[in-house]
């Protein structure tokens, strides 16, 4: 077990990490579930995907992603945007962005909570980096005091957001892009957690409209089972591309022609066969069997709003008496794996102790069994 001044210094993704070699692990976000039927072909004819990959230029594959993802998103403002690049995961976007920011000198109001690794991802490029409490983007009159005070250039949000399910409708995130173009802000805006929102709308079409400055990141790692085989689409205003993409190919010569590929396919079968097969029932029936689990046992699901279902589940630790990093030593001792909420709230943690962060996302047999032992122990308490 970890020093516990070790513990609280500790990023989310080393807590990710060493729950990756344990049986019973609900700290990954990624999706680790069962694939579906529907993709069971697709699997089977890899070699086929391959071959024609082979074929196809890098270019021809990276629109054809872009493509077949703005159509299951709805959004025709994606599909005939030409600014973009695709990176291997949504970190190396985020890293990216961070250094664009930083080579301007921007600074940067990030979603507070949010995971980590973006505050610590644009720390490290150099980025000053600014709080800006959830609600705070529901309230322009706040928000623009904020923006003015700290001098920001730039906002970063995640919506949905990991771990609340924050989300702001439609009508609000055009009030917020029209805030920024009064404002003359920037906008970086996570999306990776997309198609998890009850109502996908088109965000693209509204910030193109108000042609402010802007990158959308976008992932299929948060979404579809290929055992963390993904690619990330990062898309960007016109205006900025020139040096997005030299930054991008400073790092990455291109994405590979397998992900792509196969991604396209996932993609399209989606569109195909919509998202209660591919999405929706499995992780209600994993919600329950969670919300079964907890039951009595002291731990509350905590959401911020009803407008999106996460394949992880904040919950509140309060009433066990036991901080998040407390219960999460604790759990240790029974293989059990989660993440202390204390780090998503990467400019407050100590103010914010009693929450803990679950993912939904492994494979059902191991999630059973796990949630099983996972109730048996909180009953120890």
């Amino acid at each position: 077990m970890m020093n516990k001044n070790v513990l609280q210094e500790s990023s989310l993704t080393e807590f990710e990490v060493k729950g990756l070699s344990k049986k019973y692990s609900f700290a990954d976000g990624h999706a680790y579930q069962d694939i579906p039927k529907a993709f069971k072909d697709t699997f089977d004819q890899l070699s086929s995907i391959w071959q024609k990959s082979i074929k196809e230029s890098h270019a021809t594959l990276e629109d054809n992603f872009k493509t077949k993802f703005g159509q299951l998103m709805g959004s025709n403002a994606l599909i005939n945007h030409n600014c973009f690049s695709i990176c291997p995961t949504a970190s190396n976007s985020i890293d990216i962005t961070g250094a664009w920011l930083s080579s301007k000198g921007y600074k940067t109001g990030l979603i507070e909570p949010s995971f980590d690794n973006i505050y610590l991802l644009f720390k490290r490029r150099g980025v000053d980096v600014f709080p800006i409490p959830e609600n705070d983007f529901l309230d322009i009159v706040t928000l623009r005091e904020r923006v003015r005070e700290n001098g920001l250039n730039c906002l970063a949000l995640v919506s949905p957001n990991n771990p609340t399910g924050f989300k702001l409708s439609k009508e609000e995130f055009r009030e917020l892009s029209n805030f920024c173009k009064e404002e003359n802000l920037m906008l970086v805006l996570d999306t990776t957690f997309r198609f998890f929102a009850n109502e996908v709308y088109d965000e693209y079409s509204i910030i193109l409209h108000d042609n402010i400055d802007f990158v959308v990141i976008e992932d299929t790692g948060k979404t579809f089972p290929t055992l963390d085989l993904k690619v990330s689409l990062m898309v960007y205003s016109n205006s900025i591309t020139r040096e997005m993409r030299l930054l991008y190919e400073e790092i990455y010569l291109c994405t590979s022609k397998i992900s792509l590929s196969l991604l396209s396919e996932l993609v399209t079968i989606t569109h195909r066969v919509g998202w209660d097969e591919i999405i929706w029932n499995d992780l209600n029936f994993r919600k329950q069997k969670l919300i079964e689990a907890v039951e009595g046992t002291g731990l509350k699901i905590v959401e911020s709003s009803g407008r999106c279902n996460l394949p992880v589940v904040w919950l509140s630790t309060e009433d066990t008496q036991l901080t998040g990093l407390e219960l999460y030593e604790f759990l240790e001792q029974y293989d059990l794996f989660v993440l202390p909420g204390r780090m998503f709230y990467w400019n407050s943690p100590s103010a914010n102790q009693y929450f803990i962060r679950m993912s939904l996302f492994t494979a059902m047999e191991l999630l059973i069994s796990g949630l099983e032992k996972f109730s048996q122990a909180l009953r120890k308490l």
